[in-house]
């Protein structure tokens, strides 16, 4: 939220950041996994074609550290595409 990305409201674990176009929602996807995040990008037919995501699991595992990396690899994937 923070960042400018849309994730919902959910009050789970999985937090949804909703793109909308799937082209762009891949091209963040393989941004984020060269940066070394995994992520699920979610594209129709399992969301309408303008619902497309990047699907992302927090854990209670997850370090301070590792949380910072990844939402630095949005911030920067999410510039890089002019989402934020």
């Amino acid at each position: 939220d923070s960042l400018g990305f849309d994730t919902g409201s959910t009050q789970s674990a999985i937090i949804p950041v909703k793109i909308g176009d799937a082209s762009v929602t891949a091209q963040m996807a393989s941004m984020l996994m060269d940066s070394g995040i995994y992520t699920n990008p979610i594209i129709y037919p399992a969301v309408s074609k303008k619902n497309a995501r990047i699907r992302t699991s927090l854990m209670a595992t997850h370090t301070p550290e590792q949380l910072d990396r990844a939402l630095n690899a949005f911030e920067d994937a999410g510039k890089k595409l002019n989402l934020i």
